[in-house]
């Protein structure tokens, strides 16, 4: 008989809906991550009984932007209605209920509190006339009996005031102790932590009785990713390896647990709309007219550290505006911390780096961005919504077979932890179509084979990939391999012994909008070494990326003054200065190696300033910014000397930034 039972169990529907709200879990399937934001995908199935239907499907995040909800069902079924709501669990609402009776509670102790200073206030006011009333002049000429009763009568009155007086002390000793306890109460149940969860409650109209399948889907604001590159050379005379990485985080109150991921260099919340101008009107105004329009927060020099709080309010009605995404920024524009607003719009985030740039945004309204500095630490930040919606985004995903691998890293001092699954491109399809074939080892574990498709629409460009991913509602940052290059470049060392007294490597590639790359800070590994950080910024490069590669210790520049018996001399009404500098370069390394250093003659910026070149040992002389170049190779333990000399003539008595 238990077993018959457990077969017609089974028979019966997961999910059986009438006219009564039914609770739906759903599981995430898809993300699509954008550069700030997350578009998550969730495939449903429902049983709907013939008529309306009210499902209600629980576990979204309570961060979502509701305008971007997008809801669809299989069949000859009408969508009546959608309704985005937050709701808390049973332990959270019992919490709310004990809130709301505390609180009241409270008000009536202090009412209570209230009543007893009262009776405290009229008994000592009636204690004042009863005593004012006892002088023994007033009562001259009573006899003895009557004087007696009058102070019987006193002192019961006294008596009995001082009773009450009395009582009323033991009644607000009681009720303080009682409020304190409620005061304690609250603050211990503000610790406690609420958890919102975002529920959509949708009432369809069905023809027929029938299962079905749907779609959720909708932007969330508190996810994101940034690029970032391991950039390696085994030895100069072989291609640059270029490893395409991101850095993936999420805060949004749901799990992402064995979902698909696609990578998008979209942001939801950049306006796609084309600016408009309207007409330029001048009229007079007061001088201090432009000093308001440009009046902005300046950021502390260097940038600032600790804990920034605030409110986050809409510019229009002065509401709060729950979940907004405040990042912070340091001077690179680089996320260092990052938090939502709560419930009541407020927030309080904390910079262990030095910070230089508040961001806030939110799907709707326009961004607004600040400057950072010890005197602004909490900001009322209101935002005006934007004229621009969100359009439809359509997630589609052709990606390989792949294979996982373990790393980890500390980057920007944030956490970065290992994704379960890593993604990692070993046969690659560029938007061109060009093939990258490659095999590659990470800590031991070779990765290989598949497929990595790289599709690009009019406006932005998606890494899609297959292999699904964990990745918890954390905020802290996640390591994904999106894919590797070989490139041929050109090596080549570079000094500015002015400035810096080492030789750095660059390396230049032509060729690389093939590779879509996007800005972004990127490791340097030299020959086995891990030389530091560097930075990719192909929107700033023409027909040749260049990269700057870092440091070599084993190539020696020196940037010496050589001492002139001639000095300084005058000439009639000039003082004439003479400057001669020797440059020496050293190879220490076993290979041979193309060099290129730059330094400078002065340029004059008045006419009573006369400079003089006189020796630039065959260097290149950029006339009007007065730079110039050497470029030549040197062999393994050559050295070559450079002498770079000037002079400078200018008025007597007179002092010229020359040194």
């Amino acid at each position: 008989m238990k077993a018959i039972t457990i077969f017609l169990a089974a028979l019966v529907p997961l999910f059986s809906f009438g006219n009564d709200e039914k609770l739906i879990k759903s599981k995430i399937n898809e993300v699509t991550i954008f550069t700030i934001g997350a578009q998550v995908s969730r495939d449903v199935k429902v049983t709907l009984a013939k008529g309306e239907n009210t499902l209600a499907f629980e576990g979204l995040s309570p961060g979502l932007d509701e305008k971007s909800i997008q809801f669809f069902v299989e069949g000859n079924v009408s969508i009546l209605s959608l309704n985005y709501e937050i709701r808390y669990d049973e332990g959270t609402q019992a919490r709310k209920l004990e809130a709301q009776t505390l609180s009241a509670k409270l008000k009536s102790l202090q009412e209570d509190i209230s009543t007893q200073n009262d009776v405290l206030v009229v008994s000592k006011r009636e204690e004042e006339v009863l005593l004012s009333n006892t002088d023994f002049d007033i009562w001259e000429g009573i006899n003895t009996v009557e004087l007696k009763q009058g102070l019987d009568l006193v002192r019961a009155r006294l008596t009995d005031i001082k009773q009450r007086q009395r009582k009323a002390k033991q009644q607000i000793d009681v009720l303080n102790m009682e409020r304190q306890k409620t005061l304690n109460r609250l603050s211990e149940m503000r610790i406690e932590d609420a958890t919102p969860v975002g529920v959509l409650v949708v009432k369809v109209d069905a023809a027929a009785a029938v299962n079905s399948k749907g779609n959720i889907s909708y932007v969330v604001a508190d996810a994101g990713w940034e690029p970032y590159y391991d950039l390696r050379v085994e030895d100069i005379s072989k291609p640059l390896k270029i490893e395409y990485k991101a850095k993936v985080y999420q805060k949004t109150g749901e799990d992402w647990e064995d979902v698909k991921i696609t990578l998008s260099t979209g942001n939801p919340y950049e306006s796609g709309r084309l600016p408009k101008l309207d007409p330029w009107y001048l009229n007079f105004v007061n001088p201090g007219y432009y000093q308001q329009q440009t009046r902005s927060i300046t950021p502390q020099k260097g940038g600032v550290t600790g804990v920034f709080s605030g409110v986050v309010l809409d510019a229009k009605t002065a509401e709060s505006i729950p979940f907004a995404n405040v990042v912070l920024l340091d001077n690179n524009r680089r996320v260092i911390s990052g938090v939502t607003t709560d419930v009541d719009g407020k927030f309080k985030v904390n910079a262990n780096s030095a910070v230089s740039l508040m961001e806030v945004s939110y799907v709707g309204y326009n961004k607004y961005t600040t400057g950072l500095n010890d005197r602004n630490r909490f900001q009322t930040i209101r935002l005006s919504e934007s004229a621009s919606q969100l359009e439809e985004v359509v997630i589609t995903y052709e990606a390989p077979l792949v294979q996982r691998s373990m790393e980890s890293e500390d980057i920007q001092n944030m956490a970065v932890r290992d994704i379960t699954a890593v993604a990692v491109q070993a046969n690659g399809v560029s938007s061109s179509g060009k093939v990258f074939t490659n095999e590659r080892y990470s800590d031991g574990v070779k990765q290989s084979g598949g497929t990595f498709k790289i599709s690009q629409n009019p406006v932005n460009l998606k890494f899609d990939v297959k292999t699904p991913y964990d990745i918890p509602s954390d905020g802290e940052q996640y390591k994904v391999a999106i894919t590797e290059y070989e490139k041929e470049a050109d090596y080549l060392y570079k000094a500015v012994p002015k400035l810096n007294e080492h030789a750095f490597l660059t390396a230049s590639i032509t060729d690389w909008e093939e590779l879509n790359l996007m800005n972004g800070s990127a490791g340097i590994y030299f020959e086995g070494t891990y030389l530091g950080e560097t930075a990719l910024n192909p929107k700033e490069a023409g027909d040749t990326l260049s990269i700057s590669l870092g440091k070599d210790e084993n190539i020696i520049v020196l940037r010496e003054a050589v001492v002139s018996k001639e000095g300084s001399r005058i000439l009639s009404s000039k003082k004439e200065e003479k400057f001669h500098y020797e440059i020496k370069v050293r190879n220490n390394k076993t290979a041979a190696l193309n060099l290129e250093i730059t330094d400078q003659f002065p340029v004059s910026g008045n006419d009573e300033i006369i400079v003089e070149r006189v020796e630039a040992s065959d260097g290149v002389v950029e006339n009007k910014s007065g730079l110039i170049t050497w470029k030549f190779r040197l062999e393994p333990k050559e050295e070559k000397k450079i002498d770079l000399k000037y002079n400078v003539r200018y008025p007597k008595g007179r002092t010229v930034n020359v040194r």
